[in-house]
């Protein structure tokens, strides 16, 4: 008996020992601060369609936080992420010369939110283009490649007009851009008129068949044929350090197609390419020739220009029009799909980036230029802000009068324009600031 009250006794103690240690009642914690300090700053105008929203965040009792994310239009704006991590949001498909509202209420994770206020900023307007000069005398055209002469103010335009004999490629003098005039022809240029070492060089009919031509420039409004040879089935050609590239289609005739490499007037050689019926473009950058084809693009390495080498060659799922290059970036026409972009750091190897859907399905034309991509989408002309290849922008849309068929970039931008020998011009435009 004694036992027993005794072990009662310690089990009471042990007990009432262990309740008086316990706190009356839980820790403290304090709800986070407001979110403040938001970018952009509330009530900022003329903000891009592409940026990343910010703010600053303060918990004393030093807990993670959370955030619950309100964005929209409207100017109770609507819950659109909640317990998101990291005190940054980009939103998608954001819109021009629209007003948005958002705010931002930080979780704890014991109980606690505290919203900021809401916040609100506009886009900027979509900006279009000033026209600078152009030229529309229809009865010279139909209007489409282009070269230019910047030191003397000349432009070389091929035009396929019958003024003398067969086509022929206009002179003009665009000195001064609101009295552009013509001040010549070069008789027989079917297209190319491009620029090397002193010579221009273009293919055409004259009097029999096809010829690549080279003209010196001592008076450009009278270039002076000094070199030509025949050539057939040339569909394309593009000019780097005394080089000329030829790209020659003859499917049709039962034969491969090809790269032919030209230098004084000569062929030094001759790379196969990816067989089919359809038309090529040539473009070059740097050490770089590209090879637009409709079923496949490819890259050709001209280091050594007297034997070109077939780097990659890429099947495109559209029909791929046009290629341009910019730093490590390359832009691909796809007529009815869009812009393909991928990174050509690591030839052969490419490493797609994205892709831009078409507007009118006529992407077929591209100009990269001073971080700006250019692109003719049928008669739209579209300009992209390019600084990041991961985030392009949208700058500025302009509608010219008719399909757009060439874009050169000679201190402005220039494009040709036709659908008909009725509705034909050259325009020189830029961006408006």
């Amino acid at each position: 008996m004694y036992r027993k009250i005794l072990a009662l006794t310690i089990v009471a103690l042990v007990t009432f020992s262990c309740n008086s240690l316990k706190p009356s009642g839980s820790v403290k914690n304090d709800p986070p601060d407001a979110p403040s300090n938001p970018y952009p700053a509330d009530g900022a105008v003329n903000q891009e369609i592409s940026l990343n929203m910010t703010w600053g965040w303060n918990d004393v009792d030093g807990d993670s936080l959370t955030f619950n994310i309100y964005f929209g239009t409207d100017a109770n704006p609507p819950l659109i992420e909640s317990n998101r991590r990291g005190s940054s949001f980009a939103p998608e498909s954001l819109q021009y010369d629209h007003t948005y509202y958002w705010k931002v209420v930080a979780d704890d994770g014991h109980g606690h939110q505290t919203g900021s206020p809401i916040w609100q900023f506009s886009t900027r307007a979509l900006r279009s283009f000033d026209l600078l000069g152009q030229y529309t005398d229809a009865s010279q055209g139909p209007f489409f490649d282009i070269s230019g002469n910047i030191q003397s103010s000349y432009l070389y335009v091929t035009n396929r007009h019958s003024s003398g004999t067969r086509d022929s490629s206009l002179i003009l003098d665009i000195s001064n851009l609101n009295n552009i005039s013509v001040t010549g022809y070069i008789r027989g240029a079917l297209f190319g008129n491009q620029f090397g070492q002193g010579y221009l060089y273009s293919v055409g009919r004259r009097d029999s068949g096809f010829k690549l031509r080279a003209y010196s420039l001592g008076d450009p409004t009278n270039p002076n044929e000094e070199f030509r040879f025949d050539v057939s089935n040339i569909q394309d050609l593009a000019v780097e350090n005394g080089y000329v590239y030829l790209y020659m289609n003859r499917f049709n005739v039962g034969q491969q197609n090809g790269v032919i490499t030209v230098h004084d007037m000569a062929i030094v050689d001759t790379v196969i390419t990816q067989p089919g019926p359809n038309w090529g473009r040539l473009r070059v950058f740097g050490n770089l020739l590209l090879l637009a084809e409709i079923e496949a693009l490819e890259i050709l390495n001209i280091n050594n220009p007297d034997a070109p080498q077939i780097v990659t060659m890429a099947p495109t799922p559209g029909q791929c029009r046009d290629a341009t290059i910019s730093g490590t970036t390359i832009y691909i026409a796809l007529h009815n799909m869009g812009i393909a972009i991928a990174d050509i750091s690591a030839l052969p190897n490419t490493v797609p980036i994205g892709l831009i859907a078409s507007v009118n399905q006529s992407t077929d034309l591209l100009l990269a230029s001073q971080s700006i991509l250019y692109v003719a989408d049928y008669n739209l002309l579209i300009a992209y802000d390019i600084t990041s290849p991961y985030s392009l922008y949208e700058l500025a849309r302009y509608q010219a009068p008719a399909r757009i068929t060439s874009l050169s970039f000679l201190q402005s931008l220039i494009i040709t324009y036709t659908d008909s020998a009725s509705t034909s011009g050259i325009q020189v435009i830029q961006i408006q600031p």
